[in-house]
């Protein structure tokens, strides 16, 4: 069942106006879908009520996918799957601000690596980047994961790392990929692939909410406010749509999608169930790695081990090759 409007989406809306002001809504307003999508994306980043950012969470990442929190999953992939091999060439659509792209850059086995965005501000900040940091094998441009031309046989690895699940056009674009990879390419993703539309069963639900109040209220005072998180709903149908039209339009199509054209070699599911719902605007308290912090993290640690015995992973990394 679609949840059309929740009680979270005016909490949402308020707080982003908030703290970014009436053209936050003009900007989602729009009629345009690319401008919203752009929109969106313009304003992504390292920022503190990012979840996904909080340290201590990458290193439990890092651990469930490579099995050592210190070695993060490029590492991984060069060590395990690209290991011996010179001269590669690898295309990320959808490379946002350009992080992991200047990661593999690093490695010298890499001469080409090409990534694409649909935000003309992220691509001017992944450029800047590559220029600071020195990356000559690496272009950035600004593109679209529909309208790309990804070629034939041309790219010995293809990333995607939060971005597919922005894809509407699935199985065209996975074709495309599909061909474009050489014979012992590799097709590598770091996906949320939970429900479409971010549509959370009222159980997962139920779960993130009894987590959120095991936790202190002085740590679940919102960003930039003194108004404690004390709920957690579902996001209505018509806000996930205003706020990005591309936000999981075909996330529970990802896996099916994708092991119908390409073969498994390596699958790391981690979580995200319950610590997306649950850090969601209140991350910035958890960015110390301080006793206190990381007793109160691998709580949330526990009670998202549990939920996941029984239920599968809104997030995965896996590596796949061509049939």
């Amino acid at each position: 069942m679609i949840t059309l409007i929740s009680p979270g989406d005016i909490i949402d809306l308020s707080e982003k106006i908030r703290l970014r002001g009436l053209g936050y809504l003009a900007r989602r307003l729009s009629f345009s879908s690319s401008d919203r999508i752009r929109a969106a994306w313009d304003n992504t980043g390292s920022h503190p009520t990012n979840w996904w950012n909080i340290p201590l969470i990458r290193r439990r990442w890092n651990a469930l996918i490579s099995g050592d929190p210190d070695i993060d999953y490029p590492v991984h992939v060069m060590k395990h799957h690209l290991s011996g091999r010179k001269g590669l060439r690898m295309l990320s659509p959808g490379c946002g601000h350009g992080s992991k792209e200047l990661r593999f850059a690093a490695f010298e086995a890499f001469n080409q690596i090409e990534g694409f965005d649909l935000s003309p501000r992220s691509i001017a900040t992944a450029r800047e980047a590559a220029r600071n940091e020195g990356h000559g094998n690496v272009r950035f441009c600004v593109g679209n994961a529909h309208d790309f031309s990804y070629g034939q046989e041309q790219w010995d690895m293809v990333l995607f790392d939060s971005s597919l699940h922005h894809v509407r056009h699935l199985k065209k674009v996975l074709n495309a990929v599909c061909d474009s990879l050489t014979p012992d390419g590799i097709l590598v993703i770091n996906e949320y692939v939970g429900p479409n539309r971010l549509q959370f069963p009222k159980e997962q639900l139920n779960a993130a909410v009894e987590a959120l109040r095991s936790l202190p209220a002085i740590r679940r005072t919102r960003w930039q406010s003194t108004r404690v998180k004390t709920s957690i709903y579902r996001s209505g149908f018509l806000r996930t749509v205003l706020a990005d039209p591309s936000e999981a339009v075909c996330s529970e199509a990802i896996l099916p999608e994708v092991k119908k054209r390409f073969r498994l070699i390596e699958e790391r599911p981690y979580g995200g169930n319950i610590l997306a719902l649950v850090l969601k605007d209140i991350a910035h308290h958890f960015f110390g790695e301080d006793p206190e912090t990381e007793t109160l993290l691998t709580r949330l640690f526990t009670i998202e081990d549990n939920y996941l015995r029984e239920h599968a992973s809104d997030h995965l990394f896996a590596v796949y090759c061509r049939r």
